[in-house]
Parts: C-alpha cells; sequence; structure tokens
C-alpha cells in the first residue's frame, strides 16, 4: 500500500489525493514546476559555477550551506515555484516558453 501526505499552502491535501484515486483526478495531473532559490549573502566569497547538472546544483547548494553558517551572513532567502496554485498545470513546453535560457537538471 502506497501513502502519501502532501502539504499545499499549510494545508493537507491527502484527501484530495483520495478522491483522485476515486476518478476525480482534475486536481493531480502531472505537471512541471520551476523552482527559484533567491538568497542575499553578505561578501563575495560565494562564487558559484555554472549549473548544468545535479551533482552542479548539489555542489553550489553545499558551498552556500557552508557560507551561510558564518555569523550574520546570510541576509535573507526567498523561495519560489511555478505553478503557484495546486490546480494550475505547466507543460514542458511552458517552461520552455516563460524561462529559454533555464537549464533543465
Amino acid at each position: 500500500m502506497l501513502v502519501s501526505v502532501n502539504k499545499y499552502s499549510g494545508q493537507d491535501t491527502s484527501d484530495q489525493n483520495k478522491s483522485a484515486e476515486n476518478g476525480d483526478d482534475a486536481l493531480f495531473q502531472s505537471t512541471s514546476a520551476v523552482v527559484t532559490l533567491n538568497l542575499a549573502i553578505e561578501g563575495d566569497s560565494t562564487k558559484l559555477p555554472s549549473i548544468r547538472s545535479r551533482s552542479d546544483l548539489a555542489s553550489a547548494l553545499r558551498r552556500i550551506a557552508a557560507d551561510a553558517q558564518v555569523e550574520d551572513c546570510l541576509l535573507s532567502a526567498e523561495i519560489l515555484w511555478a505553478p503557484e496554485e495546486v490546480s494550475d498545470r505547466m507543460s514542458s513546453d511552458d517552461v520552455y516558453a516563460d524561462y529559454p535560457e533555464l537549464v533543465p537538471i
């Protein structure tokens, strides 16, 4: 038995998943997602290479995490994602049209 818990905007949507399993799957169709991480870090020692793969991304996040542990270095952080609403869908064509310089990883 597969059990999943989904939270969206702080609300548990697991019950909606059960209704989707019973034929009401309009809300739970596959979608692509774009996640953007914006950081303000004091100093200029965090030099990141171009990110072209998952390992590049993991390495960059490790560097950011190490630099952010320095006293009061991390000034702010923001995570954005698209689509924003649980019922919104984003196809691969939408991603390429809206984010032409995006490198899929």
